[in-house]
């Protein structure tokens, strides 16, 4: 039995001889540890979360450059005669006395078959109708014009008016100045 007890004895020194040089070299002689191995597989992604509040609206952007210009589109209708603006009258006599008128306006410048107003202004603002005529083909007017009340030393206004909104006017001086 001796020798069974030696022989135990000597495998219990060789099995911890050997556990402990296991146990070092998992350890590592100085404590450290051995290279890291490699990175396992990334898991499953996660559900997404909700979405944020819109941010404020950023600042306008330049304007972009003029695009291309257009076709030029079809000619229009043909609007109304407009006035004329070359237009005159002319009083005859342009001066005259104090008293009843009796006097010829004379024009050019109206429009062919144009019905032309002659109207006296008086200096309070006043008017008074001194009938009225058609222009002829040229444009042109004549109209003997009177009036029954008298006028007093002044200055009035002759104007003529076109229904086709042509217009002149005159200066007529009664009286002297």
């Amino acid at each position: 039995m001796k020798r069974l007890l030696n022989g135990k004895a000597l495998f219990l020194v060789i099995f911890a001889t050997i556990a402990m040089l296991v146990l070092a070299g998992c350890a590592g002689a100085s404590g450290q540890t051995g290279e890291p191995g490699d990175p396992g597989n990334p898991g499953n992604p996660g559900n997404p979360g909700n979405p944020g509040a819109a941010g404020p609206a950023g600042p306008a952007g330049p304007a972009g450059p003029a695009g291309d210009r257009g076709p030029a589109g079809s000619a229009g209708l043909l609007g109304p005669v407009g006035p004329s603006m070359n237009s005159s009258i002319k009083v005859s006599p342009g001066s005259v006395s104090a008293g009843p008128l009796n006097a010829t306006v004379y024009g050019a410048g109206f429009a062919n078959g144009e019905t032309v107003v002659i109207v006296l202004h008086w200096s309070d603002g006043s008017k008074t109708s001194l009938g009225s005529t058609k222009a002829d083909a040229g444009g042109l007017i004549e109209l003997a014009v009177s009036t029954t009340a008298s006028l007093p030393d002044g200055v009035y206004g002759v104007v003529a008016n076109g229904k086709s909104l042509s217009t002149a006017s005159e200066a007529l001086l009664v009286g002297q100045k």
